[in-house]
């Protein structure tokens, strides 16, 4: 699953939260935390990337 599918699901699942209560926030969390994840992996492979380039 693409970054920004997560994103828009994570974006939905607020809207969810905000209109019909907690009752949704398990699933706001959970998308939250594959969003974070996702983040995180793009930075490390940027991160790497860089630094290989910088080798060269």
């Amino acid at each position: 699953m693409t970054f920004e599918r997560i994103d828009a699901a994570y974006l939905a699942a607020a809207e969810l939260v905000e209109m019909h209560g907690e009752a949704y926030l398990p699933i706001f969390e959970r998308l939250a935390d594959e969003r974070d994840a996702a983040l995180a992996r793009g930075y490390r492979l940027r991160e790497a990337l860089t630094r290989l380039r910088g080798r060269r």
